[in-house]
This record gives C-alpha cells, structure tokens and sequence, in this order.
C-alpha cells in the first residue's frame, strides 16, 4: 500500500519510526568489533541525507539475530538477518519510502566461507495475534506432524 509504512529495528529500545513519503528513509547499523562488542545506530530522514536518530551504548556481542518489521496497510513484513555469532562484521538494513529494502552484511577481514542468512515473513494487517513475526518464531517454524 501507499505510504505511511511504520518501521522497528532490533535495539534494546525496539527503536521505530515512519517512512511517511518516498523521500523517507530509515537505516540500521550493528556492527561487531574485533574484542566481540556490538555498537549499532538509526539513521532517519531523506534518502541520502540520513540524519543520526538513535545511536547505543556498545555492548557484548551475544547470539542474537538481527531484525526489523515495516508495516504498512495491508502487510506487514518481519526480516531477520544472522551472521555467525561475534563474528566481526557489519550488518546494514535499509527502508525507503519507494518500497525498497536491503540487507547487507560486509566482513570486517577477507575470509573463504560466510555465513548469512535472511528470513522474510509476510502478513496481513492487522497483524493477527500469535503471528509469527518474531524473530525466534521465524528462525524455527511451528512444524506440523499428522499421524
């Protein structure tokens, strides 16, 4: 649907904001250093000029996962993004008020295997309760068994 679409990015805040026209952007950064912390930061505004929004305090890296929810209208969509644990490296994720999304996770030294993995979940809204939007509901779905 048309904008406004209503984003949240995994801070310890639950940080969120609008994208209310197609100038609108918002960007998340979780960057992990060499010594294992996490430092992240929001950046909102006009795509291009993006304005600091909310910036944290570092912290120990842990085992969590990166992930953000953009709701609009009619759906809404659940990302998660994870990248081997403490790994140093920087993850980006990026809205903008055309619909565009992108993911990036970038290394912080040259190596022969990666590990990334993006999950995407879609809804309807509103959001029924008990949907599987959450992170750790979409990197291990309720299984069915019939027997």
């Amino acid at each position: 649907g048309d904008p406004p679409w209503t984003w949240d990015f995994a801070t310890p805040n639950g940080t969120y904001g609008a994208l209310r026209g197609p100038a609108s952007s918002a960007l998340f950064t979780r960057a992990v250093d060499a010594e294992g912390t996490v430092n992240w930061n929001v950046r909102a505004g006009d795509a291009g000029s993006e304005q600091p929004y909310e910036v944290g305090q570092p912290v120990p890296a842990g085992g969590s996962s990166t992930w953000a929810h953009l709701v609009g209208t009619d759906e809404a969509v659940a990302l998660v993004a994870t990248e081997e644990t403490g790994r140093p490296g920087t993850i980006t994720m990026w809205f903008t008020g055309i619909g565009q999304t992108t993911v990036t996770f970038r290394a912080a030294e040259p190596a022969t295997d990666h590990g990334f993995t993006l999950v995407q979940h879609y809804v309807g809204t509103p959001v029924p309760i008990g949907a599987a939007t959450s992170p750790a509901s979409i990197l291990a779905p309720l299984q069915v068994t019939v027997e």
